[in-house]
């Protein structure tokens, strides 16, 4: 038969299916607890007003990992940051913390500190408890790869008359994400084109993003061991006309003298230069200039079946 533990056991208790059940049945507090790291042993925090930053701006708050034991935030960040080569297991049973189906880390999820939030932490698991298959992230890209899809579906079905980009809102922010699409991934400039219009998002699109919040909610309410590190969004999609492409000048020479001859035929090539780069300017006549490349035996007409 096991001893029972002393309170000072008690106060340090690093499983979490322990430690639970005493903040439960209320043989500790929260206040009274002292919980040693299992990396650097140092006491790490639980209450909010406990967790001050260091010089490098990290906590030692209590994470809770999902085979139950604990460690404090800032070894945790420091063990599994991006030049780390370690296995994404625990450091002190060695359960995996990956995703099933993703295969990225589960970094464990802050440590409760009130008697209302302790089922905030799911079921550890060793005692059944499941890992989500899909973290926060992956939902996301998933989100944006069907939404680019249809998307571009949309573009091809007006034939290249519409484009259509969409970005959303994030609701702790003030900033608007700029606007994607398959031909500007960034969104340079998009933002700024006064031709764009708020539109609907397409049929496929709109249910897209129902799935994306239901896939949240399943993940983050359903006990699965889950972080939801993204922010709140508010969608919006706009379209717009392409721009018009701007003619060579090759093209330009031709349409002003074959559409507006008299007028070309008084201008120089200098001037109609100018006047396709929005200038002015006077030398030679155009009219001179294109007789000329003929007499050389230049001809647009033939150029332009080539490229064909």
């Amino acid at each position: 038969m096991s001893a029972t533990p002393t309170f000072k056991e008690m106060c340090t208790e690093t499983h979490w299916s322990v430690l639970s059940s005493y903040l439960k049945n209320d043989k500790v507090s929260f206040k009274d607890l002292e919980l040693p790291c299992g990396i650097c042993r140092d006491t790490m925090t639980v209450l909010s007003h406990q967790h001050q930053k260091d010089e490098d701006g990290n906590t030692h708050n209590a994470i809770v990992f999902p085979c139950g034991h604990i460690f404090g935030k800032s070894c945790v960040d420091l063990a599994f940051g991006e030049d780390s080569s370690l296995q994404p297991v625990c450091f002190t049973c060695r359960a995996d913390l990956t995703h099933s189906e993703c295969g990225h880390l589960h970094s464990g999820l802050p440590m409760p500190c009130s008697k209302e939030d302790l089922g905030s932490i799911p079921t550890v698991l060793s005692k059944q408890g499941q890992m989500a298959p899909y973290c926060a992230d992956c939902i996301y890209g998933d989100l944006l790869d069907d939404l680019w899809q249809y998307v571009e579906e949309f573009i091809l079905s007006t034939e290249g008359q519409r484009l259509m980009g969409f970005c959303h809102l994030v609701s702790d922010q003030d900033a608007e994400v700029p606007c994607w699409t398959p031909f500007q991934p960034d969104g340079r400039g998009l933002e700024d084109n006064p031709d764009k219009y708020r539109c609907e998002p397409p049929e496929e699109a709109a249910q897209a993003l129902i799935h994306f919040e239901e896939r949240l909610e399943t993940a983050e309410f359903g006990q699965y061991w889950f972080k939801n590190n993204l922010p709140r969004f508010k969608w919006k999609f706009f379209m717009w006309k392409p721009p018009m492409p701007k003619p060579t000048f090759h093209e330009y020479v031709d349409y002003k003298f074959f559409m507006e001859s008299e007028t070309a035929k008084s201008m120089t090539m200098d001037e109609l230069r100018a006047e396709f780069n929005g200038g002015q300017q006077q030398t030679r006549r155009i009219a001179d200039t294109y007789y000329e490349l003929i007499a050389k035996g230049f001809d647009d007409d033939d150029e332009d079946e080539d490229e064909e």
